[in-house]
């Protein structure tokens, strides 16, 4: 284990605890980019600027419709007006 300085250290490098945690605040942070630029959270699946967030999306809307989205990103996207029912 590391000792709470240690990991007050590590954070001041940048390293990353949680790396599925971090790639998901990645991607919402690209949505919200795409929202203020395009004024709507409807990413084409093959938008050349960033072409795996299309596909993010549509794994978001299947981890909800199947139960393993949490509450907590669920309703960050809803905030941003994420559109549940649309496919990229």
């Amino acid at each position: 284990m590391y000792s709470s300085e240690h990991e007050a250290r590590l954070a001041e490098l940048g390293f990353v605890w949680h790396v599925h945690h971090a790639a998901w605040e990645s991607m919402f942070i690209q949505l919200k980019r795409y929202k203020e630029r395009f004024g709507h959270c409807n990413v084409p699946v093959g938008w050349n600027e960033h072409p795996g967030l299309g596909p993010w999306m549509e794994n978001q809307r299947r981890f909800n419709k199947t139960g393993k989205l949490s509450s907590v990103r669920k309703g960050r996207l809803d905030e941003l007006g994420f559109d549940w029912s649309r496919k990229s």
